[in-house]
């Protein structure tokens, strides 16, 4: 059982790097088949990722309106653009200040009646919306890793200078300069709640059937805490070193984990499952990064409708799922010295 990693549809190759410490295979959803990267498809190609587009129709459709918001962003500048920027994120998803308001305006301009008609209900006009919301979240994204890449490559340039500029004869160099800034992994909480929130509209396509949730966001983990009652720990571990794919001791971790995270799932009571497997040690200076892991008795469609606001929409699609068993959240966070540049 991949988990299912949200509420981003881009990931860069140093982060499915760290996130393969824990797991073999993640699963990512796109918002469209005919949006996505080039870096990512690589990844699939190693079998590092699975990249699911739930949405079968449509894309030609959001190709044409993602268009016009270009045309739209090009016409009014970026005063406009950085109001939109500067939303404040626990705006509700309807509110006319909302980011979503942008797409009324578009839908004015642009939209083919017949194609409003045909997207008349709240949920089809919510699945869309958020559709067109996460491509342009992923092309931000993708269009920021670039950037910092860039950054990062003139930064190694700068510290080679400086290096070779105050060495000693001897070669030991001094008054180095601090770390770089430009890192890939940096936290993405830039409009967080509406990524959540659009986010969400995979639930009524294929991740409803989906246990296993992982992020590398610290807000979208306390946004889901606070959100739902219940919420337990279930395993919390640091250290875990950050290996190659053949190292044995680091393929019988994810394996054990595997196992002991899908047991997890079926469970109505998490008192009788206290052992959990143990990554292999850490040797001096080696990458790690740490793993916490949460459980509700609830849904995912439930648990992030009730994060995001959408619950009600969500419960018309799939009614009350009281059969659920349980839904985990896996949460891994990459120590600050494992972000290379």
């Amino acid at each position: 059982m991949d988990p299912v990693f949200f509420p981003f549809t881009f990931i860069t190759e140093s982060m499915a790097r760290d996130l393969r410490a824990c797991f073999d295979r993640i699963v990512v959803f796109m918002p469209s088949g005919l949006q996505v990267p080039k870096s990512m498809s690589l990844l699939g190609d190693r079998d590092w990722l699975s990249m699911v587009t739930p949405f079968k129709t449509g894309d030609v459709e959001l190709e044409a309106f993602l268009k016009n918001y270009w045309e739209w962003a090009d016409l009014h500048g970026p005063r406009h653009l950085r109001q939109i920027a500067e939303q404040i994120p626990n705006t509700s998803f309807y509110d006319n200040s909302s980011v979503y308001r942008l797409f009324e305006e578009i839908k004015t301009r642009y939209r083919d009646p017949g194609a409003m008609k045909k997207q008349s209900s709240r949920r089809s006009e919510f699945i869309f919306q958020s559709r067109i919301f996460l491509l342009i979240a992923q092309e931000f994204d993708q269009r920021t890793w670039a950037l910092r890449q860039d950054l990062a490559t003139v930064e190694s340039m700068e510290y080679d200078f400086y290096k070779n500029l105050h060495a000693k004869e001897n070669g030991f160099a001094i008054n180095e300069p601090r770390d770089g800034l430009y890192r890939d992994g940096h936290e993405r909480s830039y409009m967080f709640l509406e990524r959540l929130t659009a986010w969400s509209c995979f639930l009524f396509e294929a991740a409803a059937s989906a246990k296993i949730f992982i992020t590398t966001s610290q807000p979208i983990v306390d946004r889901l805490i606070k959100s739902i009652p219940g919420v337990e720990t279930v395993l919390s571990v640091n250290k875990i070193p950050v290996r190659g794919l053949g190292n044995v001791a680091a393929v019988n971790w994810r394996k054990n984990l595997r196992q002991w995270l899908a047991k997890y799932t079926d469970m109505k009571e998490t008192g009788d499952e206290k052992v959990f497997p143990h990554p292999p040690e850490a040797r001096k200076g080696e990458a790690t990064l740490s793993l916490m892991v949460y459980r509700v008795d609830q849904a995912p469609d439930k648990w992030l409708g009730r994060a995001t606001g959408v619950e009600s929409l969500l419960e018309e699609a799939h009614g009350n799922r009281q059969n659920e068993k349980a839904t985990l959240l896996a949460y891994v966070k990459v120590k600050e010295d494992n972000l290379s540049i």
